[in-house]
């Protein structure tokens, strides 16, 4: 049996004093990921394509509960300055969203969206609950390492 995924998806945004394409920029940047998102120890192009849908990176996870593993990511939606969707079809099969959106001025709300797309129900009510406010906290810890750089 499968079930929504978005159930458990975790969610966090925070406004920052900003422009929204500088935001965008630093946090898309492979070479500044490890900075703000803790679970990543190495994150990496894996291919010579530009930023764009088909863009492959190279990222080694640590997940709780399951140790370290090796992903490969997908960009599969790209909007430039504004918003990257990553997926790999790894175990869990992680989709990431980061969203870089003007507020006024020179404010910007920047939003993560984090979720595993298993769809088996036992998954999505076991796992997946544990799971997502493990991904809840550490979006906000990410968000809270962004405001201090």
């Amino acid at each position: 049996m499968e079930t929504d995924t978005s159930t458990f998806s975790a969610i966090q945004s925070a406004v920052f004093n900003a422009d929204h394409r500088d935001l965008f920029h630093f946090v898309a940047h492979p070479d500044t990921v490890e900075m703000w998102f803790q679970w990543i120890s190495h994150f990496r192009s894996a291919d010579s394509k530009t930023l764009g849908v088909g863009k492959l990176y190279q990222a080694i996870y640590s997940f709780p509960l399951l140790g370290d593993s090796v992903m490969l990511f997908r960009v599969v939606e790209y909007v430039p300055d504004t918003r990257i969707v990553l997926e790999s079809e790894s175990l869990l099969r992680p989709r990431v969203e980061i969203t870089s959106a003007p507020v006024h001025g020179q404010q910007t709300k920047l939003t993560f969206k984090f979720t595993f797309r298993r769809s088996s129900t036992l998954f999505q009510y076991t796992l997946a609950p544990v799971l997502h406010v493990l991904a809840q906290q550490h979006m906000k810890n990410s968000l809270a390492i962004l405001s201090q750089i």
